[in-house]
């Protein structure tokens, strides 16, 4: 049980830095870019920041992931207290979305809001290396990192010329294609595997469906 507490206090404390790095970009953009300024309604600059901020943040976090990543695919070894550590930095992008950004669509709200029910899950799982369905969800957040160049591009279109907007979509759009299908096509495969009760991944599903909706959505964007 304590050794749950450092990781859960730390993903309070980064919810925090999260919060104010808000604040420190929009600051930046308003001093140095006219097209921040004159981007119309004013609330779209805090969707800007947003993506900002979780683009430049999961860019730094996939060099971690993919750590992960390599150990268990190729030792089958989980750290669990680095997992916690990294899910609750991951978690907290997405909850102070929640708080900060006005008008947010329904299924992204959900979305953001099943990271936090499945972020206090595995918080409290004992142990990675067990035979667990938290393992799906720890490759599921890793695949979303490698996408980090959405969220960028999801920031920049607000204020680049459409030639690098369209340049910028496409790279994005197949980026986040691959991700989302690799990434689907394990966890039928996890879920095949994994030894767990049939109700159980009945409920890992349906909670999974959610999040892949909005996925399907932002393809859609992407594709658009």
């Amino acid at each position: 049980m304590y050794s749950n507490i450092k990781p859960f206090l730390f993903y309070l404390f980064f919810n925090v830095i999260i919060y104010y790095s808000y604040s420190i970009v929009d600051i930046i953009f308003h001093k140095y870019s006219l097209s921040y300024n004159n981007i119309n309604p004013t609330h779209k600059k805090i969707y800007f920041t947003s993506n900002i901020v979780k683009g430049v943040t999961l860019g730094l976090f996939s060099i971690s992931a993919f750590n992960i990543f390599i150990q268990y695919f190729i030792y089958n070894y989980w750290n669990t207290n680095y997992i916690r550590y990294l899910g609750g930095m991951y978690a907290s992008l997405d909850i102070v979305s929640i708080i900060k950004v006005p008008k947010m669509q329904m299924n992204t709200f959900i979305h953001h809001l099943i990271v936090q029910l499945l972020y206090y899950y595995s918080l409290f799982i004992v142990d990675f290396n067990e035979n667990t369905l938290a393992k799906g969800i720890v490759i599921y957040a890793i695949f979303s990192t490698f996408c980090y160049i959405v969220n960028v591009y999801l920031a920049l279109r607000l204020i680049i010329n459409e030639k690098y907007n369209i340049q910028l979509s496409k790279i994005s759009n197949y980026i986040y294609k691959t991700c989302c299908l690799l990434n689907w096509c394990y966890q039928l495969y996890f879920l095949y595997i994994v030894d767990s009760y049939i109700i159980t991944k009945l409920i890992y599903i349906t909670i999974l469906g959610l999040v892949v909706f909005d996925d399907i959505v932002l393809i859609q964007f992407l594709q658009h």
